[in-house]
């Protein structure tokens, strides 16, 4: 920015000190089809540039390809930091192997299965509602006596 600026007749302190501005207000500018030049560089600088280069930096055309540069190189650096991370992604995964099924789930369902045969069936236990089972049936149940 800082050298487009300067290009243009925009003394180097106040196109030093735009280039310092967040580039992400810029960028919303950009979106939004404003150029904000013309009110950052005061209506001051503006008087002293020639009519020109004044009306080249309000225009619609130069503030859009003043940031197209510097928006296209993060671009291409955020996207080939992706890349990257894909591939490293994708060559740890084909390293670690096949399908990994999780060893926990065995031992529950077995000791689950085991538990149910242990239990006596509700023919054994009476009619199996509860009904005429007494003091004796249900410590039976919970194994104690």
């Amino acid at each position: 920015m800082l050298v487009g600026l300067t290009a243009h007749g925009v003394p180097v302190r106040t196109a030093a000190a735009l280039s310092q501005l967040p580039p992400l207000g810029y960028l919303f500018a950009a979106f939004l089809r404003y150029n904000p030049l013309g009110t950052l560089l005061g209506p001051g600088v503006l008087r002293a540039l020639p009519p020109g280069q004044a009306a080249d930096l309000t225009g619609r055309a130069f503030f859009p390809q003043l940031i197209s540069g510097p928006f296209r190189h993060g671009l291409v650096v955020v996207l080939a930091f992706a890349a990257l991370m894909c591939l490293i992604a994708a060559a740890t995964s084909w390293m670690r192997g096949g399908k990994f099924v999780h060893e926990e789930a065995g031992p529950h369902l077995t000791v689950a299965r085991s538990n149910r045969q242990d239990r006596p069936s509700p023919s054994a236990r009476g009619n199996g509602h509860g009904a005429g089972t007494g003091r004796a049936a249900s410590s039976r149940e919970h194994g104690s006596r």
